[in-house]
């Protein structure tokens, strides 16, 4: 009986000692890995044979993938370091305050948090499926809207990096497109009208087309607002007349360009005709700035452009459109 009792406890503290040996030296650091894995979302390796390995990225770098990966069963970790051409794309963990910050890009702690998140994630751009694009593009689309020089430069170079190592194409375009927007805003007109000339001379997409169009025709625009304050006179003089009524009639075509041949894509499209309804305006054209605002209201009732032409007609209410 004896024997059997003694047999049993050294059974039991083997077996204690047996499964405490994955929390040895070389996993403590683990340990509180798996604490935060099993409350927090973990990074997902998939390879290209179709295995997924689970844990924490820690680096990467063009000649490997170094990963501390959680085995299966809770079994402990086993340090990884996997060849780039092994992986098809990760799914990275989201960060804290990650979903927060980008949900809500207008509050000034969620703003903060994403240029925090920008920081950290962007050194790794052209990795798939990493969403740091993502987090880029909304935090300088809130730069642009504050109109402060200094965001618009920081928004600038955000969309230059984007542009240039972004891992999705769509992301890539935007952020061109949101380049080109920041040259106008930052009054680098030349520049700007370059930039759009080649875009609009290379490339066939559509979306991207539309926008060097819109850029042109704000860029035109700023440059009509600056010939008419160095020349406030211009209507005494025939050449200068001649100049300004050319400029005038290239920048309300440009902008009419979109509502006439492009009214499908309706964000840009209404755009394009508030920028009409703006010209206009500065030529005191009120008439044909109150058309032009009739125009959106009927043709792009749910736009952001609409509810400014809205402004403009505070006793008319919008026709129903043909779909209605």
């Amino acid at each position: 009986m004896k024997t059997r009792i003694k047999t049993r406890i050294k059974t039991r503290i083997k077996t204690r000692i047996t499964s405490q040996r994955f929390i040895t030296v070389p996993h403590l650091a683990f340990a509180a890995l798996l604490g935060l894995t099993s409350l927090h979302a973990q990074d997902v390796l998939h390879l290209q044979d179709g295995r997924k390995l689970r844990g924490k990225v820690q680096r990467l770098a063009s000649q490997s993938i170094a990963m501390l990966e959680v085995l299966p069963g809770g079994r402990g970790s086993a340090q990884r370091d996997i060849p780039p051409d092994q992986v098809a794309f990760i799914d990275f963990a989201p960060l804290p305050g990650e979903a927060e910050a980008l949900a809500d890009p207008a509050n000034a702690a969620m703003e903060k948090r994403l240029l925090e998140l920008w920081q950290e994630k962007s050194v790794n751009l052209r990795w798939p499926s990493n969403n740091a694009g993502l987090i880029g593009l909304t935090l300088a689309g809130q730069s642009m809207k504050s109109g402060d020089p200094l965001l618009i430069e920081r928004a600038f170079r955000i969309y230059s990096l984007i542009e240039k190592e972004d891992w999705d194409e769509k992301r890539r375009d935007e952020a061109k497109r949101g380049r080109l927007r920041c040259l106008i805003q930052l009054k680098r007109i030349d520049e700007a009208i370059a930039e759009a000339q080649k875009l609009a001379e290379s490339d066939e997409e559509p979306g991207l087309l539309l926008e060097a169009g819109l850029v042109l025709a704000q860029a035109d625009f700023e440059r009509l607002k600056i010939f008419e304050k160095d020349h406030p006179r211009w209507m005494e003089d025939d050449e200068l007349a001649a100049a300004r009524t050319k400029l005038y009639h290239q920048t309300l075509d440009q902008f009419l360009q979109a509502p006439l041949f492009h009214g499908s894509m309706e964000d840009k499209a209404a755009e394009s005709l508030w920028g009409a309804v703006q010209v206009h305006l500065f030529a005191k054209e009120n008439r044909a700035a109150l058309d032009r605002a009739r125009d959106l209201l009927q043709l792009y009732p749910k736009t952001s452009q609409a509810a400014e032409a809205r402004k403009l007609l505070p006793s008319e209410t919008p026709a129903p459109s043909p779909d209605q």
